[in-house]
This record gives C-alpha cells, structure tokens and sequence, in this order.
C-alpha cells in the first residue's frame, strides 16, 4: 500500500467513526420506556420517567431485603438488629392505616398508632407484656394501663359530660376498686367483689352531704351511714 493509500484508508476510518457516534448517540439518546407504558389509564409524561410496579424491594450488599414498598404500605427493617417500622394501610378490603415501630432486640418494646375503620385513633405502648392503650372515641377519651399476662390494672376516662373516672381492675377484670369524679361537683367511690358486684360505696351528692353504704354478696344494704 503507498503512503497515498495509507492516508486515504486512515481518513476514512475517522470520519466514519464520528458519522457513527454520531448517528448512535442520536439514536440511543431516547426517552427512557417505562416499566409500562400504560396501566389503568396512568401514561408517563413526555419528559419525565415513570416506572409502574406493583412492588419495589430495596436490598443491600448482601442482597437483604432492607425496604418493601406495596398497595398495602411501606416496611423498613434492619436485618442484623430485627428492628423495623412499619407504614400500612390495611389488609385487603379492610382500611386500617397504622404505624409500628421496634428495635427488634430482646424485651424491647413496640409504639404503634392506628386509626380504626369508625374513625377512632388508637396508640399503644407494649413492653414484656406491659401495655398502655389510649384512644380516643366519640363519647369519651380514655387511658389504659396493664401488667403483665392477665395481671390487674388502671383504666382512667372523661366523657362527654367531663365526668372523669379512675378504676384499678384486679386480674380477671371483675373486681375492682373505682373513683368517679362528675361535673356537676357530686362524685363516688366504690368497691366491687371478683364477680363484679359492688360491696362498698361512698357518694357526695350535689349538696354536699356524703353516704356510705355497705352490700352483702346479694347486694342486699347492710350498713349505711347517715
């Protein structure tokens, strides 16, 4: 080949691979497809990318599911640690948006909102069997704290009439020890046997004159002073 040659052939070679570049960027260079293009009527903008799944997992290094993303919410976990929350909005036809957090570590414990289909928001805390409920429901507010397993507790509330009640509850739920307070300035203190029947009452009515009253286990009044 002479040198003519020589210099003919190379200057094809570079003007064929900069028509090519060309010619490939223009060709590459597209608007990304989405992951479909059209699914119940939802079609991506011009312009802008959409990406239509019906579930997204999020995995580290290792290949561990770290988040999920679902119709029925978000969930994020530490796999190491077990600790999560929890974003969910029901489960199939039911609508029950709640949030739930944990550390995941032994006896630790776990804080999780939720609002209830009739609209009433609930928040617990639970700890090695220990909880605390409050919610909030269209007659009255109301608080309540457990031991553990079917141990005793405390359940306090205010109504809509802003009568406030306090109740220490023995294991089984029947016996128990209550303080009611009402707005008109009149109150009570009662006692109750495990089969739920009060023994022991103590009132103060509107005028301010104080009862106390004594029941057999027929709630039949024994004793009663004045």
């Amino acid at each position: 080949m002479s040198g003519k040659q020589f210099w003919i052939v190379l200057v094809a070679v570079v003007v064929s691979g900069v028509i090519g570049g060309m010619v490939s960027d223009r060709v590459l260079r597209s608007t990304p497809a989405p992951a479909q293009a059209n699914i119940s009527g939802l079609a991506p903008e011009p312009g802008k990318e959409t990406l239509v799944a019906h579930r997204l997992l999020i995995v580290d290094e290792q290949g561990n599911t770290r988040a999920s993303l679902g119709p029925w919410g978000l969930r994020v976990n530490d796999p190491s640690s077990r600790a999560n929350i929890r974003l969910l909005l029901g489960d199939g036809d039911t609508v029950l948006p709640r949030l739930s957090l944990t550390n995941g570590q032994k006896g630790s414990g776990t804080v999780s909102a939720s609002v209830a289909p009739n609209g009433v928001p609930y928040l617990m805390l639970q700890r090695g069997g220990k909880v605390i409920q409050c919610s909030v429901e269209e007659q009255y507010a109301h608080l309540r704290i457990r031991g553990t397993g079917d141990g005793g507790g405390i359940r306090l509330a205010v109504d809509e009439d802003d009568d406030a009640t306090i109740v220490l509850e023995e294991a089984d739920g029947q016996g128990s020890t209550g303080l009611r307070r009402l707005a008109d300035g009149t109150g009570g203190l009662w006692i109750s046997d495990s089969r739920g029947i009060q023994r022991a009452r103590v009132e103060v009515d509107s005028e301010g004159s104080p009862e106390l009253r004594l029941r057999d286990k027929d709630q039949q009044t024994i004793w009663s002073a004045p």
